[in-house]
């Protein structure tokens, strides 16, 4: 058993099945949204949006404003929140795997395959609510 996750926790193992899975369509997000970066840290300044793209971000009921004017000594900044998802292996599937019934790499293209899937459809229903001016998305 330790073997199998130590097979399906390889990075270089999911980075392979992900490659052979075929590109998702996503119209609002890869026609509207096409100059995407990373930002390396967990936390935005807010002075950095608003150079980026001379808006300002959304806040918070009970928060404090973003300062408008340049004179401001303040530095706010927001933390954008994740998509999160997890999934895991039943016990009978990993026996499967295990015995050699059921192909391990089968079992972990589909799960990689289920959970890109979800992440690209959350993302692109966020992308879709910004063109109306209002995020209303659950959060947990």
């Amino acid at each position: 058993m330790v073997e199998l996750a130590r097979l399906i926790n390889n990075q270089q193992i999911i980075a392979q099945e992900l490659k052979k899975l075929p590109d998702l369509k996503t119209p609002v997000v890869d026609e509207i949204y096409t100059n995407r970066r990373t930002h390396p840290f967990p936390q935005i300044g807010v002075a950095e949006i608003a150079s980026e793209i001379d808006t300002v971000p959304v806040v918070r009921r009970g928060a404090p404003g973003v300062p408008v004017g340049k004179d401001s000594s303040s530095v706010y900044y927001i933390e954008p929140q994740p998509i999160r998802i997890e999934d895991a292996i039943s016990a009978v599937d990993a026996n499967n795997m295990k015995s050699g019934m059921v192909d391990w790499r089968q079992v972990l293209s589909s799960k990689l395959d289920r959970l890109r899937r979800k992440i690209r459809a959350t993302t692109e229903a966020l992308c879709a609510q910004s063109l109306t001016g209002k995020i209303q998305y659950p959060m947990l």
